[in-house]
């Protein structure tokens, strides 16, 4: 469960259609992003929409080009994997409405205490660059350049 939660305001200005959509930066302390609850006033009517970003991974809502649509409407978003606080978060939003500016309101669920550690993230495997020198480990099959000019193992 979220010990911290932050909000955060979007004003979505009137005529500005999903083809023409607002994006913008979302940054909050550091801490591992458990939910997101996104609430959507009432006079917004169906003509407007949000969705929020990790980087340029759509997180919510799920799949696809999607937005949340509504009216007087709050939805609760628990997250299945963990993802970092802090930067590179953004959201993106509509207002098909001509006549009125619309605000949606967003609350990030984070877990200060809990950071993300090398069990939690996905293996990163190194490599050395085309030519970089280093010392080779003991047992390790050298290769030269074969006939065709690929690698051949020798021993």
């Amino acid at each position: 469960m979220a010990q911290r939660w932050h909000r955060f305001d979007f004003l979505s200005p009137k005529d500005n259609s999903p083809i023409s959509s607002t994006t913008e930066a979302v940054t909050f302390p550091p801490g591992v992003v458990e939910a997101f609850i996104v609430e959507i006033p009432g006079g917004h009517h169906n003509l407007t929409g949000i969705r929020v970003f990790y980087g340029e991974n759509q997180i919510i809502p799920r799949g696809g080009n999607a937005y949340i649509h509504g009216n007087k409407k709050t939805v609760p978003f628990e997250l299945d994997d963990p993802y970092p606080g802090g930067a590179g978060w953004f959201v993106e939003h509509f207002n098909s409405d001509t006549h009125y500016d619309h605000t949606f309101h967003l609350n990030v669920g984070v877990d200060a205490l809990a950071t993300l550690d090398a069990g939690t993230l996905p293996p990163i495997l190194l490599l050395r660059v085309s030519g970089e020198g280093g010392p080779v480990p003991s047992g390790a099959p050298v290769l030269t350049s074969g006939a065709g000019g690929g690698p051949v193992p020798t021993e």
